[in-house]
Formats: C-alpha cells, structure tokens, sequence
C-alpha cells in the first residue's frame, strides 16, 4: 500500500510554430544568368506540440495508514458488497472470521483452521438465494436519527425448496424462524433475538489470510524467510493462487508479476478466480478508508 495517492491530475497542454526563411546566392558559374536568378531560398516550419500534465498528491497521514490496515472492516462495507452483486461466498471468505458466533476459516499465529461445516452450509444457503434475490441488506433510520443496518431474507413467494434451505439457515444462524429481518452488527458471538453478528477482518488480516496461498520457495522456508504454516492446509483454500519461480515468467501469461530476493512471484493471467480476488481487495481497500478527512497539504509536481 502506498502512503499517499494521486488526488488530482490537470493536463496542460501548449502548442507553437516557428517559421525560418533561409536566403542565398547560387555561386556556380552560369555566365548569362542574372543576380536574380543567383538567388535560392527556403522557407521552414516547425510546429510544436507539449503535454506537461500537473500531478497533485495528497499524502496520507501516518495514523489514517495504520487504521486503515488493522481497523476490522464495517458490517456494511460486507454487505454493500453482497448487494452490488460480489458473490457472497467469497466476499464472506474474504472478509469475515465468524458470522453469528458460526466460525469461518481463521488463521492466526502461523495455524489455519477451516470453516465449520454449518459456516459453509450458511454461505452456500445465501449464495443460492443471492442469486435468486430472495436475500438482501438496507439502511434504516431511528427516530434518534441513527442508521442501522438490515438484512433481511425473502423467502414468500418463492421456490418451496429455496424457502427450506432459508428455514434451515435461520436454525443454523440459531435465529427466530420467523424473523425476515436482522440487524447486523459487529461481534464474534452470537447477537440476540433479531441480530446477526460477523466478525469481520482488517485488511491486514486479509493479506494475511490470503498469504497462506503463495507457493513459497524451499529455500526460503528453509532458510527461514518465511513460515511454514500448519493446520489444514489443504482444505478451504481461498479461491487465490500466487506461483513463484527463480526464472521470470512470460509477461503474456502473468496478469501480475514482481521479483523478490532473487525469486518471481505471479499470478497467472488464465486464473480467473484470483484476478477477481485481486479486484476484490482493491474494493475492500477503498471501503477500509473511513475516517474522517482532514485537510494536509498537497504535493504538486509538473511533469513533462
């Protein structure tokens, strides 16, 4: 992550010509012709065209860095994403630890921990009734002008199966069975009668779970570099892929590539699921900023 970032770009543009008539005497030997028809001349047109662009940089403060990185992210940055369209299965591995006191997949101190069976159950419920639009979020508004958010399961008037799988999602989430809509809240326990609790992560905590799917070379686990890591390492992987090799890939099959103590690391460019877990975390970086902004100076460079 950078420390600042390009708040403004103006384009400058200037455009000029220069005409230079050159004249001269023809000194070769014609015995019959005139002065006039010594003289030559020629007449040169230069034309010019700069761009000068001015960058203008708004630095990011040291403590906006550092909560932007370990600040967990909002409930509703979550569910903002479900409702635009992201699939929840993998926004919720992304982002989330646990949802109602359900734990998802963890990792913490060099271990993984896989997703309890009814966590996995519950996101494969939501995802079938993403895609049918029978599960959704809103903002509501008290009468202390507090905004709190819902989300909320529509299951009348639907396919009797789909209605089943939301029933059994409410047992699992251990929720009124009656209840179509929920507060969401931040929390790692379960909520009560008619909330919903995620424990959601930090962006930190994020590349640090999507860290345990980079191929790290032998020798830099032998030589300490890096962590083996334990746990179930081979259940519930995240949906993300990073190769490494001593020698440089080919830039056509890389969609993202950088050299590290001697070693490449890419992400193949026919690896569709990890470049969209790669878009998806330019998302989540975005909705990590919710800070108050302060005025800080600007940083203004002229390029040419």
């Amino acid at each position: 992550m950078r420390s600042g970032c390009a708040a403004q770009i103006v384009s400058g543009y200037t455009t000029g010509e220069q005409v230079s008539p050159t004249i001269g005497v023809n000194q070769s030997y014609f015995p019959k012709a005139t002065f006039a028809d010594r003289l030559i001349g020629s007449l040169a047109v230069q034309q010019t065209y700069l761009d000068r662009p001015t960058v203008s940089y708004a630095p990011q403060t040291r403590p906006d860095f550092i909560r932007n990185l370990t600040v967990p992210l909002p409930p509703t940055a979550v569910l903002y994403l479900m409702q635009a369209g992201y699939p929840v299965d993998l926004v919720f591995d992304l982002t989330l630890d646990a949802i109602n006191g359900i734990q998802g997949r963890t990792f913490s101190g060099g271990e993984i921990r896989s997703a309890s069976p009814e966590y996995q159950r519950v996101v494969e419920i939501l995802r079938k009734s993403q895609l049918s639009g029978s599960v959704g979020m809103r903002i509501e508004v008290g009468k202390d002008k507090r905004e709190s958010l819902v989300m909320f399961f529509r299951d009348r008037d639907i396919d009797p199966e789909l209605a089943a799988e939301l029933a059994e999602a409410r047992k699992l989430l251990r929720i009124d069975p009656a209840q179509r809509d929920f507060h969401v809240v931040f929390g790692a326990t379960r909520g009560g009668a008619n909330e919903v609790t995620m424990a959601t992560r930090s962006i930190y905590r994020v590349l640090a779970v999507l860290a345990t799917s980079v191929q790290v070379p032998d020798c830099h686990l032998a030589e300490g570099r890096a962590p083996a890591l334990g746990g179930d390492l081979e259940d519930d992987r995240p949906r993300f892929m990073v190769w490494s090799g001593c020698k440089k890939p080919k830039e056509c099959d890389c969609f993202t590539m950088t050299c590290y103590r001697g070693y490449w690391f890419w992400i193949d460019d026919r690896d569709m699921e990890s470049k969209r877990t790669m878009a998806y975390l330019m998302v989540l970086l975005a909705l990590a900023d919710t800070g108050a902004k302060e005025t800080v100076p600007f940083l203004t460079i002229q390029t040419n």
